[in-house]
């Protein structure tokens, strides 16, 4: 066999280029000042998310209309969810990032398994939107693990009761 060379090509990085590093990492300065920017701009996030919690409601008003998974509104509900997922653990409301996931998860489920929506679906949808309101008008922040675990396992029940139900 014959030994082949190779060329070694060296591929630049840009994103890595613009990161600060020092010695011992991350330049500590430059993520204080990220952390601090995050942090005055969680007042304004709340405004945002309950402007979208007020949408959600006036979306769910149509979706109760229509009973139907496949439906406009259903699809700005999800992309209202979806995008409000992303942004709550950002600015410490991870419970409201997960309520926001399970919403997410059970919209996508109910429109792959069942035709038409049940009253359930509709009970469903709508306590995950009570959930949220609650969490934004009473700005509960990561610190409230206990009740915010029990609040996800209620809802994941109600999920599970109402897509197994066409099922059983």
């Amino acid at each position: 066999m014959s030994a082949q060379k190779f060329e070694e090509i060296k591929i630049s990085n840009p994103l890595k280029n613009k990161v600060i590093f020092d010695e011992n990492g991350i330049d500590a300065e430059k993520l204080k000042q990220a952390d601090e920017a995050v942090a005055a701009l969680t007042d304004t996030y709340i405004f945002s998310a309950e402007k979208d919690a007020e949408d959600m409601k006036a979306v769910f008003v149509g979706i109760t209309r229509k009973m139907n998974w496949r439906c406009e509104d259903m699809q700005r509900l999800y992309l209202l969810s979806h995008d409000m997922k992303g942004q709550a653990g950002t600015y410490g409301y991870h419970l409201l990032s997960q309520i926001c996931g399970k919403l997410c998860r059970f919209l996508e489920q109910g429109a792959e398994i069942k035709p038409q929506m049940s009253d359930l679906d509709l009970q469903v949808i709508d306590v995950h939107i009570r959930a949220i309101e609650f969490i934004l008008k009473n700005h509960l922040t990561d610190e409230c693990r206990q009740q915010g675990d029990e609040l996800l396992k209620g809802l994941e029940e109600a999920m599970q009761k109402a897509l197994n139900k066409d099922q059983a």
